[in-house]
């Protein structure tokens, strides 16, 4: 159930609630193209503690590796729209499916999705809605706590090609039919306020943190003796998905009214320990040199990419390697595990079209490189 926790901070004073309030001109409409920089020189970036004292967070130093530019999809072009018809936009979910977004006054919901699984196409609503964004945003005054859940169930010789496919997956028993289940969590909370200072401008924000928990559980159905039984078939299935099965989102966006791109976002590795990258509004060319995290430039084509991409990973300090390619939201779309420091041939047919980090990471969680990555076909 969505549940919003109203708490109010008596301890801090009057002055806790007279801060910026960011209104719904944040959220994105469709057509809109969402235009920010990205660098993984971080410099002395850190993720301050929260308080109820306004903060100044100083970022002027920060300069641009890279641009991102994706646009807003109205709902109406995706492929499950009829399924879906009240909604008026189209996010990412998963990564790599299309989520269905109705956007009201006060919230962005997401109601179902569209996924492309191995070929196969699936629809489902959301059972319990994902929440994505609600306005107005304060300090001290909301804590959003969200679980959603999404399941797909249906015969296997109902959707065309799934029963070739599970065929081939060598389970041990002939199903009769599939479902999918998708739990999640998400929290939403603002935590801190002030100003910031980037690219040359300066902005009253509101910080919020944001953690977004995933997990998908795919069953089969057995019949047997006139009735049957449902097993779980995930990691059987799951190990030949070219996405992970739990997904983790831990970010920090740093909100101003009127924008619907954050000044800032802290893109967090998945224990929320350290900062991966940072996007920001604007555009700062690199000058001179800066406090940067030393990181191994690693040859990546081609670049835009089709189906395939070759990583040349020899230079790296690690012999064994973790890669994840991450979208703009932070969220985990593909991950190969125990890697060797040498050329990698690596198919991203399954992940769609747009801009992505590729991150490579020791197996302590060591970030080792990040190479900005384009899908495009």
């Amino acid at each position: 159930m969505k549940k919003i926790i109203i708490f109010t901070f008596l301890l801090f004073g009057a002055t806790a609630f007279a801060q910026t309030t960011v209104t719904n001109s944040i959220f994105p409409a469709a057509g809109d193209t969402l235009l920010r920089s990205t660098t993984v020189n971080i410099g002395t970036a850190t993720v301050t503690a929260p308080s109820a004292a306004a903060q100044n967070w100083d970022l002027n130093f920060l300069a641009t590796d890279a641009t991102l530019s994706d646009s807003v999809r109205y709902a109406s072009a995706g492929m499950a729209f009829s399924n879906f018809p009240n909604t008026e936009i189209i996010l990412p979910v998963l990564g790599f499916g299309q989520g269905y977004v109705d956007i009201t006054a006060t919230d962005m919901t997401m109601v179902g999705a569209g996924l492309d699984i191995m070929g196969l196409a699936i629809v489902a609503p959301f059972s319990n809605p994902q929440t994505i964004q609600q306005a107005p945003l304060t300090y001290g005054t909301q804590q959003i706590n969200d679980t959603h859940a999404l399941l797909f169930a249906q015969h296997i010789d109902s959707v065309p090609g799934l029963r070739q496919v599970i065929n081939g997956l060598g389970l041990p028993v002939s199903p009769d039919s599939i479902r999918l289940k998708l739990n999640g969590s998400s929290n939403l909370l603002i935590d801190a306020y002030g100003t910031m200072t980037i690219a040359d401008s300066t902005y009253d924000v509101l910080r919020q943190r944001v953690r977004i928990l995933n997990e998908i559980t795919i069953e089969v159905y057995v019949p047997a003796f006139g009735s049957g039984f449902w097993l779980d078939a995930t990691s059987t299935i799951g190990g030949q998905l070219p996405f992970p099965l739990n997904d983790t989102t831990n970010r920090y966006d740093f909100w101003t009214e009127g924008s619907i791109v954050p000044v800032a976002r802290f893109i967090m590795d998945a224990n929320n320990d350290f900062i991966q990258a940072i996007e920001f509004l604007g555009y700062k060319e690199p000058t001179g040199t800066t406090n940067s995290q030393k990181l191994t430039e690693i040859p990546v084509f081609p670049n835009p990419a089709n189906n395939l991409i070759i990583v040349q990973a020899e230079g790296l300090s690690e012999e064994i390697f973790d890669l994840q390619i991450v979208d703009g939201m932070g969220r985990v779309i593909y991950k190969v595990q125990n890697l060797s420091s040498s050329t990698q041939t690596l198919s991203t047919a399954e992940i769609p079209q747009g801009n992505f980090w590729m991150i490579l990471t020791s197996k302590n969680g060591k970030l080792l490189a990040r190479k900005a990555l384009t899908i495009a076909r």
